[in-house]
């Protein structure tokens, strides 16, 4: 054997089988495995690394050394939860409003069964996210059922996933290559880099974390497949459906599949390659029909391919340098072009050639490497903004799994230098540098997505001619109650772009929340005038004439929206409260009706329906709207409480007794809830019982009006008057112009025969006395 041929054989015997090396070199396959035999037994290699055949990886996987690694998964997760640990007191920020916050539709469990028809943003903002992304917005329902609005629990959610995805590509590249300390490397760089802080310390990113993992999964059950394992194809199917489920980019894995095949030389098998091009295909035909939503977004800038181009080039550049040297991440990158004679997409471009030749030179002899060099440039052009017109030229989130590549590349290179004993310690203490590097520099990161106001202004410094960064600095101000310099900011969006519809919407809730309502109706109505198809601006209309009395007009822009949009349920209580505040109750017990109609499993809304009819003495009514919602949520203990009251009023002592009592078996009692069961006892002849339960509540609360004045009625009826006399006093100190104390605290006086007390008592409660 020829020392080069020898050189060859220990260069590619860990990345190509013995077989497709002597075929290479023109010698026997025997004398390959003979020698490279005889380098495993010098070397002798704590994790042994295995060629990318089936045979290969099926023997090595009997071995113990060759097994996943837990170290490696643990090193991942504690890495992870390290790097993103400040991430947790981040705020919600940007679309975090829109898809979550605002988003009625992920605050009812039962819209479970309407996800998969459903857009990104509900349907109140579904106009301005023209993605399918049905997983997403599932898990901001289960999200909203855990935590309500806390966005920890939110971030929670997003770190786990960042976890998943990087846990998926370590066993994914671990399958592929057989090789623990390439796969781990890789796995670890991924988990810590800061470039995917957009995806991970962002909520609204969680999409590319969502899709990562069953688009990595799913590359793992086609490679299966490919190595005759022809049982994978059912997970293969059901993870890359949820892939595309997550996010329209999951269609790169056919990318991914050609790269697989060309750079390692992998013989097709067709039918796992037909299952993913025939999802693929109808994927994109539904898509492209508007059945699934639009494919791109909304907002995209109407560019030809010509202008676009070079912006691929400029964001190619700037990609490999935040890759290596991740400073100055922002997210306003806008929807730029650029000549081809910009300096960056003349690197870029040469950048991008260097990147393929590369691939297809190396590709005989560092298979690996060429695959890696695919698989990055190949991910990236889905989101070149070529092909599909997006509102950008680049963001940062967009490498989330181009990424991939480069740091397979990277722990690659760093395996033969881990291989020799004298090179070790130096691989390992630039691999730590590296990670500590890239750690701290996500840590930093995290810190951007923590407060609104100081990430918009952050940004801007970036982007001083971003609309939208401008309009939601605005908007982050008008959360904060700063209204002024809301408003400054809203305007200083509109000088920038008179045509922002939704600045003229949101200066509008600003005008509303600081009282200029007429103010209000004119700025809705410009926004009207932009998009007149734009449901919530109704609404939000309607919310402006109200405090005007305008009731008619309100109620017609309540009508209008819900016409345009019949899902919102903030729509239907505040057009139910307008009915009622013209004294229509029975329309607005109608609208009610239709809430319910639409959301059934809401207890909040059998809840408010039920104090409708109690407020306009429908006690029968009433009690069942309460009881449906209290059987709907049995911890919702105001309406137990209002049960209780309903009952009452209802004369039905003993059943209003037993929901009072259920109150305080769902939380801590207050004063209130003890009155209001020394009430049912009264009621029910239970006097003593009674007495001890306002006590309660005097004790926990001195100053509960109420609980003096009941204990008092108890006391009266039990004609006890020297007892009630002082009680009384007690309330009308507390509130001199309680009338039913007045009234009792002159029975009390007439119970003792003062007629003179009692009889001024009884005028200052408004009682009409004989003369």
């Amino acid at each position: 054997m020829k020392s080069n041929h020898k050189t060859y054989i220990r260069d590619h015997y860990q990345s190509e089988s013995p077989g497709d090396i002597a075929k290479r070199l023109n010698i026997p396959e025997k004398s390959v495995r003979r020698f490279i035999q005889n380098i495993k037994v010098q070397e002798k290699p704590s994790i042994p690394s295995s060629p990318l055949t089936e045979k290969s990886v099926e023997k090595k996987a009997a071995q113990p050394s060759e097994r996943i690694s837990w170290k490696a998964i643990l090193a991942i997760i504690v890495l992870g939860l390290m790097v993103y640990a400040n991430s947790f007191q981040g705020e919600f920020i940007w679309d975090d409003h829109v898809l979550i916050s605002k988003n009625s539709f992920i605050k009812d469990l039962s819209n479970f069964k309407d996800v998969l028809t459903s857009k990104l943003g509900g349907p109140e903002y579904h106009r301005q996210h023209g993605s399918y992304r049905p997983l997403q917005t599932a898990t901001y329902i289960i999200d909203y059922a855990l935590w309500k609005t806390d966005p920890f629990g939110y971030h929670l959610t997003n770190i786990l996933l960042h976890l998943l995805a990087s846990i998926a590509l370590y066993i994914m590249l671990f399958v592929l290559l057989a090789n623990n300390r390439i796969a781990a490397i890789t796995a670890l760089l991924f988990v810590v880099h800061p470039v995917h802080t957009e995806a991970v310390s962002y909520i609204s990113g969680r999409a590319d974390s969502l899709s990562a993992i069953f688009l990595i999964l799913s590359f793992l059950f086609y490679v299966q497949c490919c190595r005759k394992n022809v049982g994978f194809i059912i997970p293969l199917v059901l993870s890359y459906t949820l892939a595309l489920l997550s996010k329209e980019n999951a269609l790169m894995i056919l990318l991914f599949i050609g790269a697989y095949h060309y750079a390692l030389n992998r013989k097709i098998k067709w039918a796992p390659l037909l299952a993913v091009v025939c999802l693929s295909g109808c994927y994109v035909l539904l898509r492209a029909a508007g059945a699934l939503g639009q494919l791109g977004l909304i907002e995209a800038v109407p560019t030809t391919l010509a202008e676009r181009i070079p912006g691929f080039f400029v964001a190619l550049t700037a990609y490999l340098r935040l890759l290596l040297f991740p400073f100055h991440l922002h997210m306003e990158y806008g929807p730029h072009t650029f000549p081809f004679t910009h300096p960056a997409a003349a690197i870029g471009a040469v950048l991008s050639f260097l990147i393929i030749f590369s691939a297809i030179q190396i590709r005989p002899k560092y298979p690996l490497y060429s695959f890696a060099l695919l698989w990055f440039i190949l991910g990236l052009l889905p989101v070149s903004n070529t092909f599909v017109r997006l509102n950008a030229f680049m963001a940062e989130h967009w490498l989330y799994l181009p990424s991939i590549g480069l740091f397979l590349l990277a722990a690659a290179l760093l395996k033969p230098l881990h291989a020799q004993v004298k090179w070790r310690p130096i691989a390992n203490i630039f691999l730590a540098a590296l990670i500590c590097f890239w750690g701290i520099r996500t840590f930093q990161q995290n810190v951007y997505w923590r407060e609104p106001i100081a990430f918009f202004k952050r940004t801007l410094e970036y982007a001083p001619y971003s609309v939208r960064a401008t309009s939601d600095l605005a908007f982050a101000y008008d959360l904060k109650d700063q209204y002024e310099e809301a408003i400054w900011y809203y305007e200083k969006t509109l000088a920038m772009d008179p045509n922002y519809a939704d600045a003229y919407n949101n200066l509008g809730n600003t005008y509303v929340d600081v009282g200029q309502y007429e103010k209000a109706v004119e700025t809705l109505q410009k926004a009207l005038t932009l998009t007149p198809n734009a449901s919530y601006v109704y609404f939000n209309l309607g919310s402006a004439y109200n405090p005007l009395g305008k009731k008619k007009e309100a109620i017609g822009s309540f009508e209008k929206g819900l016409a345009l949009d019949d899902r919102n349920a903030a729509a239907y209580l505040h057009l139910a409260q307008t009915y009622d505040d013209i004294n229509e109750y029975e329309k607005a017990a109608a609208v009610y009706e239709r809430l319910i109609a639409k959301y059934p499993s809401n207890d909040d809304y059998f809840y408010r329906f039920g104090m409708l009819r109690k407020k306009h003495n429908q006690f029968e009514k009433a009690i069942s709207a309460l009881e449906t919602a209290s059987e709907l949520n049995p911890a919702n203990a105001d309406a137990y409480t209002e049960l209780g009251i309903t009952y009452t009023s209802a004369k039905q002592y003993s059943q209003a007794l037993g929901a009072f009592q259920k109150v305080l078996s769902l939380k801590q009692p207050t004063a209130g809830d003890y009155s209001n069961l020394g009430v049912a006892y009264n009621n029910l002849g239970e006097k003593e019982l009674a007495i001890v339960q306002h006590k309660r509540a005097i004790e926990l609360d001195p100053a509960h009006v109420a609980a003096y004045n009941n204990l008092a009625h108890v006391y009266i009826s039990l004609k006890r008057y020297e007892e009630a006399v002082p009680v009384l006093k007690k309330a009308l100190e507390i509130d001199p112009n309680y009338a039913s104390a007045l009234n009792n605290l002159g029975a009390a006086y007439q119970g003792l025969g003062k007629e003179a007390e009692a009889r001024e008592m009884y005028i200052k409660s408004g009682r009409r006395v004989a003369p």
